[in-house]
């Protein structure tokens, strides 16, 4: 814990649904099992803990023991739990400044509160804690600063608690129902209260919402500096290939452009453009005029210098993206970024996104109308005095600044860049499985062999597990190996090789995926589970197995309900995958990206 947390309120919010007690546990125990999680951290504040959940259900035992060591138990019906809980989280945040520390204890973290928690930590920077029954899956936007899974914490030093009065930190706690604005000390109360007449009635006179009413979907942007951030630094990154420049646009307007759009806002500070791109396409004329107001140009995708920036500049700074495919590429990533640090973000895009990013920005623009914006007031002047940018020429593939235009031209024709960009992002990803792959087996190369641990390896899926992450690893090394070898060939060797492959998927169905490999463009696949996956195609083969990056999964369920009621309306539900396999049994049809 850091100082300033150490001795702040802790809230825990826990839904008894997704993680009841396991049977035969001593309820009185929760309390100091979770206190005592918290202690081994070095956090020692007033934890305050409530439970959420239909109590008719709960046996008078249980809530005898959660009574009596001060955790306070509220009675709602299972669809609304998520709605009650993130509702109270917002009134507690209201009412409590940072620093303080929030838990969530709750399988549904990822699908229903991950998106608006992780904006509102991008604004305010509370310590976040998640604790789950389940496995948690992979891609959330949210960063919190601890998880656990439930039965693990229970079992936090059980035998150092047992003993432990924990209920002397806090007031007897209260028995609460939230539709009928009941409040009682007893157990036997409580109980006689849920079985009346009048909270049947209230309970559905008064029903509560079971749909979230995110906060931050009604926040607006374009708001003026905050003083910590109006003469800080700004850094550019323009993704050209996305957002090209306006056909008969002045490109010498650009950075005025952008600059007078700060200063509406109030920033005043240093500003720094970098132009990414494919510059082989770019005129020369375009390429001279950025660099003659000190925009930088680099060849190669934008975000790869986004971690080294971050790096070597702290906050208070601001980062403006400008791109259409922010949300597709690292959204999630740059997202537990801010959180942890706080930046402040700009975007700007060629038209307007089909649903509201999880990145909390400060302002957002289209980017003609930020280009077009009063252009015939910029006097260019010398503007370019002001930026940070070094005016060169570089390409990030070959690690190389070139002072002149000429000196880009002739390099990017010449043999040695040809050979390292078309087997960059190769080299790339089997550098980091190779990396990740080696700790791995390390990792389990250094386990005790014991008799039961030899055993367990024959027989159990945990010797599976590393067989196969062997294997995995002896079979990158080979390709990558093998990778080096054919970079060292001869030109004409390789490029009839690569003729051969090419005429093999340039006819037919697989031609869809070919060419959405090589122009890194997105694919919608129908599955036979009803459900469909819109992502990125970074390998397949002839069977139509796939390796897919940035996939969003969607799908339609429809909730249950009970005899005699009305048949409940479907909901779409949809997840972020990072990286995954899809066997091509599974596949019905793919469509390609009409963008």
């Amino acid at each position: 814990a850091k100082p300033e947390y150490a001795t702040a309120k802790i809230a825990v919010w826990w839904d008894m649904k997704c993680c009841p007690i396991p049977e035969g546990y001593d309820a009185r125990l929760v309390r100091p099992s979770i206190e005592a999680a918290f202690n081994e951290l070095g956090y020692s504040g007033p934890v305050s803990i409530t439970g959420y959940g239909d109590q008719r259900q709960t046996p008078c035992h249980i809530l005898r023991g959660l009574s009596s060591t001060g955790v306070a138990v509220a009675q709602i019906k299972p669809e609304s739990t998520c709605s009650l809980m993130y509702s109270n989280m917002l009134e507690w945040r209201d009412h409590n400044p940072p620093p303080a520390t929030m838990m969530l204890i709750s399988d549904e973290w990822q699908d229903v509160f991950s998106w608006d928690l992780a904006r509102l930590q991008q604004h305010t920077k509370y310590n976040l804690f998640l604790s789950y029954s389940t496995k948690s899956n992979i891609g959330s936007a949210l960063e919190p600063c601890g998880k656990w899974t439930w039965t693990k914490l229970l079992a936090t030093k059980r035998e150092l608690v047992q003993d432990q009065k924990c209920c002397s930190r806090e007031l007897s706690a209260m028995f609460y129902c939230k539709s009928c604005s009941y409040q009682g000390q007893s157990v036997e109360g409580f109980r006689k209260h849920l079985s009346s007449r009048k909270h049947a009635v209230r309970e559905v006179t008064n029903r509560i919402h079971p749909e979230l009413d995110y906060l931050t979907r009604t926040w607006a942007k374009n708001y003026p500096a905050k003083p910590e951030y109006a003469t800080a630094q700004i850094t550019v990154w323009w993704d050209m290939m996305y957002c090209p420049i306006p056909e008969g646009y002045d490109v010498r307007q650009v950075r005025p452009s952008i600059e007078a759009a700060f200063k509406k806002l109030g920033y005043s500070g240093p500003v720094s453009i970098t132009a990414y791109g494919d510059h082989n396409k770019t005129p020369d004329h375009i390429l001279r005029e950025l660099s003659s107001t000190g925009v930088e140009v680099i060849f190669n995708r934008m975000f790869g210098d986004l971690s080294e920036w971050i790096d070597s500049n702290p906050p208070p700074a601001t980062i403006m993206l400008i791109s259409d495919a922010v949300e597709e590429m690292f959204s999630d990533a740059l997202a537990r970024v801010l959180q942890e640090t706080k930046y402040n973000l700009f975007l700007a895009y060629s038209y307007r996104p089909y649903k509201m990013s999880v990145l909390l920005t400060s302002a957002e623009w289209l980017w003609e109308s930020l280009l077009l914006a009063e252009t015939r007031r910029h006097v260019l002047g010398k503007c370019s005095e002001r930026g940070e940018s070094t005016k060169m020429f570089s390409c990030t593939v070959c690690l190389c600044d070139c002072k002149s235009l000429e000196d880009l031209r002739t390099h990017l024709s010449s043999e040695d860049h040809a050979v390292l960009e078309r087997h960059y992002p190769e080299v790339i990803r089997m550098k980091y499985r190779c990396i990740k792959l080696c700790q791995k087996t390390e990792v389990l190369a250094n386990l005790p062999e014991r008799k039961r641990m030899r055993k367990a390896y024959r027989t159990d899926l945990f010797g599976k597990r590393k067989r196969v992450l062997a294997l995995a690893a002896s079979t990158v090394s080979e390709n990558f190996i093998e990778l080096q070898v054919n970079m060292s060939k001869p030109m004409e060797e390789d490029t009839t090789q690569g003729k051969t492959e090419e005429e093999e998927f340039n006819t037919g169905p697989l031609s869809v995926l070919m060419m959405s490999v090589k122009n890194n463009t997105q694919v919608l696949i129908n599955c036979r589970n009803n459900r469909k996956l819109l992502g990125r195609v970074r390998a397949f083969d002839r069977h139509c197995n796939m390796v897919l990056e940035n996939v969003r999964e969607m799908w339609t369920e429809v909730p249950k309900t009970g005899k005699g009621k009305k048949k409940a309306l479907p909901v779409n539900r949809d997840r972020f995958i990072s990286k995954m396999f899809l066997r091509g049994d599974s596949v019905i049809i793919v469509l390609r990206n009409p963008k």
